[in-house]
């Protein structure tokens, strides 16, 4: 382990986390950052929680600042991408969350799930290497997260077997 990573363990156990068996993300971020930085992997996956977290708890205004620090963690990687040789101009970030928060009544934003109006409405982010910069569009084609697996491979060159359902999606 880099010194880095001992000391995010040292602190990990001395900083409480509000769920107990969640881990926040400052710590995600930074095991993922360090990971980059040692390993040169081709695919990472980080999944910040915080947001899904404080809007279960129904604290909306630690719901609207973990949402602008995970703003801040993603741009903290994108720039670590820009300066490092490996990942320089090589890089496509896909962005988006697991679940919507639903949209009717105005109270469901702390839930989500089969019940909840909406609750199946995701976004998707995508920029880097080979995105054309279209700023905001909303799709005229509805797009499905069954495509995010393929997507990914076709970006990483890799064959896209029979069995994963979807087809990647334009970038």
């Amino acid at each position: 382990m880099t010194e880095k990573e001992k000391f995010l363990n040292e602190l990990q156990g001395q900083i409480p986390s509000p769920w107990g068996s969640v881990r926040l993300d400052a710590f995600t971020h930074h095991y993922a950052l360090e990971h980059m930085k040692k390993e040169h992997p081709k695919l990472v996956y980080i999944s910040y929680g915080e947001t899904d977290d404080f809007a279960h708890d129904g604290d909306y205004q630690a719901y609207l600042k973990s949402a602008h620090n995970t703003d801040a963690l993603i741009k903290d990687i994108w720039e670590y991408t820009q300066q490092d040789d490996f990942y320089m101009d090589q890089t496509v970030f896909l962005i988006t969350t697991d679940h919507g928060r639903g949209t009717e009544p105005l109270d469901t934003w702390r839930s989500h799930g089969a019940d909840v109006k909406g609750a199946g409405q995701v976004w998707f982010v995508t920029f880097g290497n080979g995105v054309e910069n279209l700023g905001e569009v909303k799709q005229n084609e509805q797009l499905y997260t069954n495509q995010i697996a393929p997507t990914i491979l076709k970006i990483l060159g890799m064959p896209i077997s029979k069995e994963i359902e979807g087809e990647p999606m334009k970038l």
